[in-house]
């Protein structure tokens, strides 16, 4: 049952629902002009900042389809997740040939821990 709900996500892609994504992302939006607040780029990284909470499966789903309808622009992507010791960060590098937007996170799984490391700075 789980190999043939996998194949039916690989098939259906992103959900109708993830059309704002969609659109937030096309990479004709990011302005690399940094001089001014540009409404487009800012929702592209937002977005980006969503990506990164995925699991890699579902941004290999989201890359070709995004490749395929923005074809003047391919994208390109790392996902580095770094899960040692109490840490578990993730990074994700989205980018063209002309850009590259670097997204990432951290999460700690005890606040505690968090606000030890904090007061050793």
């Amino acid at each position: 049952m789980k190999k043939l709900f996998f194949l039916f996500l690989a098939m259906a892609g992103l959900s109708p629902g993830q059309d704002v994504l969609f659109s937030d992302i096309n990479p004709s939006n990011f302005n690399q002009d940094f001089s001014e607040y540009h409404q487009k780029t800012a929702l592209f990284c937002a977005q980006i900042s969503e990506v990164v909470c995925w699991n890699e499966r579902n941004i290999e789903i989201l890359k070709p389809q995004v490749n395929q309808n923005y074809p003047e622009n391919k994208i390109t992507y790392a996902l580095i997740d770094d899960s040692y010791g109490i840490h578990h960060n993730q990074v994700l590098l989205w980018a063209n040939k002309d850009f590259m937007v670097i997204a990432f996170r951290g999460t700690e799984p005890i606040i505690a821990n968090f606000l030890k490391i904090k007061q050793s700075y």
